[in-house]
């Protein structure tokens, strides 16, 4: 009896590890960002034109912007630059960017695993993405493969110091988990 090749069910390679952890990392910060809803609480509007205030003090209007974890793409479409790329890894917050910002371009990636990009770009954004990364070297690495001389690598993060306060915003309902890493 002769069996086609494609009858036969493949299997799935077998993942060290370490990589096994970061996939399963990987999908589980996936579901998290796409559970959540998209109003944000009064810190998170706060915390969001804080940002949106100190981008702008940095980067002018009219250049070329790559945004790692551009969620909703908003701090991006806020600079208002010449060229905007976003990244997330996120489906369900880049179809809402999309919506929201049809005139800039947005692509799913990782930034673990940043995909080939056309062109240079005067700054990187990565806001808010380093406290949840799995490896951050590896972020930086890829970065690196993407950035020139000129570029400037502009990263946030939330510093832990800030976990009590959020606490207590949450159970003074001013917070929700949007703020969680």
């Amino acid at each position: 009896m002769h069996t086609d090749a494609a009858e036969i069910p493949q299997e799935m390679p077998t993942l060290n590890p370490r990589d096994q952890f970061k996939q399963d990392f990987t999908d589980a910060r996936i579901a998290h960002w796409n559970s959540l809803s998209d109003t944000r609480s009064f810190l998170g509007r706060a915390y969001e034109k804080l940002n949106f205030r100190a981008f702008s003090q940095i980067v002018p209007e009219g250049a070329s912007v790559l945004e790692i974890g551009c969620g909703h793409g908003d701090l991006l479409a806020h600079l208002k630059p010449a060229r905007a790329l976003g990244i997330d890894f996120s489906e369900v917050r880049l179809r809402e960017a999309r919506n929201r910002h049809p005139d800039m371009e947005f692509i799913q990636a990782d930034g673990h695993a940043l995909p080939d990009v056309e062109g240079e770009f005067d700054y990187i954004i990565v806001s808010d993405f380093i406290n949840g990364a799995f490896d951050v070297q590896e972020v930086l690495q890829q970065i690196r493969k993407i950035s020139n001389y000129r570029t400037r690598v502009l990263i946030t993060f939330r510093s832990h110091f800030w976990s009590l306060p959020i606490k207590l915003a949450r159970k003074l309902n001013l917070a929700d988990d949007s703020l969680d890493d």
